[in-house]
């Protein structure tokens, strides 16, 4: 039995992509070689995934407005391309990052910022390997760099190296708090509770993963999956419900309704109305989604801007439906996500990123 999300809503592929490095610094130095060097204003450390797309066209920019960066892939660092060393001294603590391909010293200390987005290292193992010595491994790797936001707190621009630390129940604590408009909300894999709950509420209902709709299974192969609508539950949803938790809602995506999105880089912020609704998650149709360009009130703005401060975050996405004129919070992605949006808007956000960087 298959949890509740899951039944009938899975889309498996290869993400060609992972194999690729597609970053423009990189590619200079595989040219140009080491010497190249850069009169920068600032130097900034993202550690990051291959198939991070923003940063693979930002690179071109970062450098065109003289900020110099490095990438820290987490798949390089999962086959071991990378040493990692922790110096302690009466003076300072010295975090170095040491290339073992290329032979280069990554001194954290000298960044003016550093950046952690989807980075999670998963360490290649042989297939001898115990499943106790994977998890003591995993667990080394994943605590380290967790102490990076926590020793150069001044510098980092996220608080947590893995994604998921901006879980979704509290997101909508926070939204809650600085005064965003929530949906009535239900996170649980008691049958009996959701079952009662999405009676109570109009004749469509969703349910929608608590951290992420897409993960990795093995070397390439990524799953996908959407948010769920359905109306009622009956008996024989019942062991697939308690499997394992969900976030329940109202379905408020009516035929008269909007989905917002608006990304965030500092106190800059832009937001997009998706234009033709399709009626269920709009993922499995991205290309042909139709967005239009919106203004936001000065009220809406300042509640942002309070609730990333309490997140403690600078950059990220925040996605709203709009209801009988009412503004609903979504949930928030910390990382941004917005080269897609960039491409069906046919415009650039890089001006507002490179403004908030140099900024900080």
């Amino acid at each position: 039995m298959k949890p509740f999300l899951l039944e009938n809503n899975i889309r498996k592929r290869k993400y060609a992509h992972k194999k690729i490095d597609k970053d423009f610094k990189h590619a200079i130095l595989n040219q140009y070689g080491l010497n190249y060097q850069i009169d920068a204003k600032k130097k900034i450390i993202i550690f990051s995934t291959q198939i991070d797309t923003e940063i693979d066209e930002m690179g071109i920019y970062f450098l065109a407005n003289n900020i110099d960066y490095d990438r820290i892939n987490s798949e390089d660092v999962a086959k071991g391309r990378y040493c990692f060393n922790i110096e302690y001294s009466k003076n300072e603590v010295v975090v170095v990052l040491k290339d073992n391909k290329l032979n280069i010293d990554y001194r954290l200390n000298d960044y003016d910022l550093i950046w952690f987005r989807h980075f999670n290292v998963y360490i290649n193992f042989d297939e001898n390997t115990s499943s106790f010595e994977k998890a003591y491994c995993n667990k080394e790797w994943e605590t380290l760099f967790s102490a990076i936001p926590q020793l150069f707190a001044d510098k980092v621009l996220m608080p947590s190296c893995y994604d998921g630390f901006l879980t979704k129940p509290m997101q909508l604590k926070l939204a809650n708090e600085v005064g965003l408009n929530i949906i009535p909300t239900v996170i649980s894999n008691d049958f009996d509770l959701v079952k009662t709950f999405t009676n109570r509420n109009s004749k469509s209902n969703i349910a929608k993963a608590i951290y992420h709709h897409m993960f990795f299974t093995g070397k390439d192969n990524v799953v996908e999956f959407n948010t769920k609508n359905f109306n009622k539950l009956t008996l024989k949803d019942k062991a697939s419900v308690s499997k394992v938790p969900a976030i329940f809602q109202p379905n408020y995506l009516t035929n008269d309704a909007h989905e917002i999105r608006v990304t965030v880089f500092g106190r800059r912020m832009v937001a997009y109305q998706y234009e033709n609704y399709f009626g269920k998650d709009w993922h499995s149709r991205l290309k042909d989604l139709q967005v239009k360009k919106v203004n936001l009130s000065k009220e809406l703005q300042n509640s942002i801007i309070q609730f990333f401060e309490k997140a403690n975050i600078t950059f990220g996405t925040v996605d709203f439906i709009i209801r009988s004129g009412k503004w609903y919070f979504l949930e928030t992605n910390v990382n941004g996500d917005w080269a897609w949006l960039e491409n069906l808007a046919n415009t650039s956000f890089s001006n507002l990123l490179i403004s908030t960087i140099l900024e900080k």
